[in-house]
């Protein structure tokens, strides 16, 4: 049997319609049902053209969807669907668009629940119900609390909280409990939930609210003098006492009180107010600070009274008085002796320049002065040493032993005639004659002892001559062969001028 449109071209007069089922043609809206067999081309009763080329047969239908279009689909039992773990998945339209495929990604439910799993596996809207291996249902909460019978709620134990697990099987850790532990002093609770707070344990120094003696000053002091023994109280915490009330320590020993102060078992012994020990017989000097045990200055002994406030009078003591030398001691208590004062002339044992000589002649010529010293007892001078006082006149040399500025006056004078050319020619002749090795006629011929001398540079020869008969380089080879007279004779010659 043809399909409808293939039936409706047949017989159609001259103009023949191409037909949907064709052997050319590929039909793209036919319904569903068998293919078409194409066309037989045109009327028996006519030579008219051949006919449309047939198509290549029909899908035997029309599409009832478009292909590749999905809608949402479920096989589950109606009212699970979103609930739990159910839920819808996709189905597609095949490509020929003649109906969907299965449904895939659907979720349906288990056929028993399953407490292993956090969800509500059968959606029956309760996940993990009483079913098998389930103890709980999962997030539900419950007290919970681990400790020994009796000390929940006791010091600082408290109960916490369990919660079921997810997976319904048992029940997680107590949150939130508090557990007795060690007792320590180092918290305020009672740590170990018995009943009593820091009895004992880390940190603890005594028992809460227990008092003992105490003293914070040095032990041997103790009910010494005013000192005394206090309380203390142990805090509340127990880790310590607290101040030690009552007590009385040591303080600094003073006289304006009877008592031992310092506790060190003396009254009195010094401090402010304080002058002396009581009762005893105490050094005393009533003279200047720094005077006593110097000179002739020592101290006595006065009376202390019995409180130490007081001391009676100083009785043995010697204080300075003016100094004098009419004692050997220092009076004065300075530290030295006689150094001024009634009978003082000097300081003892001091020195000092002298000179006796005749005013005007110290210092002149040959006159210098000495030193004089001070007695012990600073009364007198002693001898005056070391001075060289004016003398006569000595002729022949070239010092004013007389001081009065002029050397060798009222001398004879010294000539080289009569008095040197003798000594020269006899001593010096060997040398210092005629052609004798030494040169210059000086022992017969008064010009030769005027010039100037080489080896006494800035003298005659004549007055060389002296110098070296005096450091022994003449006479030659017989050196201090010329005799202290005749040396000075020609000193006096040399100190008259050095005449002819």
């Amino acid at each position: 049997m043809l399909p409808i449109a293939a039936l409706a071209i047949v017989g159609c007069g001259d103009q023949p319609q191409e037909p949907t089922g064709g052997a050319g043609g590929t039909t793209t809206t036919a319904p569903a049902g068998g293919g078409g067999s194409g066309g037989t081309g045109g009327d028996t009763g006519g030579t008219g053209g051949t006919g449309a080329t047939g198509g290549t047969g029909g899908t035997g239908g029309a599409m009832v969807c478009t292909p590749g279009e999905t809608m949402d689909c479920y096989d589950g039992p109606e009212g699970t669907k979103d609930v739990g773990a159910c839920k819808g998945g996709l189905q597609t339209c095949d490509a020929e668009g003649q109906g969907y495929g299965e449904c895939t990604d659907q979720v349906l439910p288990a056929a028993e629940e399953d407490c292993t799993t956090p969800e509500d596996d059968d959606c029956d809207g309760e996940a993990n119900e009483a079913d098998a291996g389930c103890v709980c249902t999962p997030g539900e909460t419950m007290g919970c609390y681990e400790g020994p019978d009796g000390t929940e709620g006791v010091g600082l134990c408290v109960g916490g909280q369990t919660t079921c697990d997810p997976d319904g099987k048992g029940w997680g850790p107590c949150d939130g409990q508090v557990l007795p532990a060690a007792e320590t002093c180092n918290t305020p609770g009672d740590d170990d939930c018995d009943g009593e707070t820091n009895e004992d344990g880390a940190g603890c120094g005594c028992v809460p609210g227990s008092v003992a003696v105490c003293y914070s000053g040095p032990p041997a002091t103790a009910g010494v003098g005013a000192c005394k023994t206090g309380m203390q109280m142990c805090n509340d915490m127990g880790t310590g006492y607290g101040p030690c009330m009552g007590e009385i320590t040591p303080v600094a020993e003073t006289c304006n009180t009877p008592v031992d102060d310092d506790c060190d078992g003396e009254v009195n012994e010094g401090g402010a107010g304080c002058v002396c020990p009581p009762n005893q017989m105490v050094s005393c000097y009533d003279g200047p600070a720094g005077t006593a045990g110097v000179g002739a200055c020592k101290t006595g002994l006065a009376q202390c009274n019995d409180q130490g406030t007081v001391l009676g009078g100083c009785v043995g003591d010697v204080v300075p008085v003016p100094e004098t030398c009419n004692t050997p001691v220092d009076d004065d208590c300075d530290g030295q002796t006689n150094e001024s004062g009634a009978g003082c002339v000097c300081l003892p044992n001091s020195v000092a320049p002298c000179y006796t000589g005749p005013a005007g002649t110290e210092g002149v010529g040959a006159c210098t002065g000495g030193m004089k010293t001070c007695n012990a007892q600073g009364t007198a001078y002693g001898a005056c040493t070391g001075e060289v006082l004016p003398v006569a006149e000595v002729c022949g040399n070239f010092v004013d032993e007389n001081c009065n500025g002029q050397a060798n006056e009222g001398c004879p004078l010294v000539s080289y005639a009569t008095d040197v050319k003798p000594i020269f020619a006899n001593r010096c002749g060997p040398c210092h004659t005629g052609n004798g090795s030494g040169g210059h006629n000086i022992g017969l011929n008064y010009a030769d002892t005027q010039l100037a001398s080489y080896y006494c540079p800035g003298h005659t020869k004549g007055y060389c001559a002296l110098v070296r008969i005096q450091d022994g380089s003449m006479p030659a080879g017989n050196p201090g062969s010329v005799p202290a007279a005749e040396q000075a004779t020609i000193q006096a010659w040399i100190a008259g001028g050095q005449q002819p």
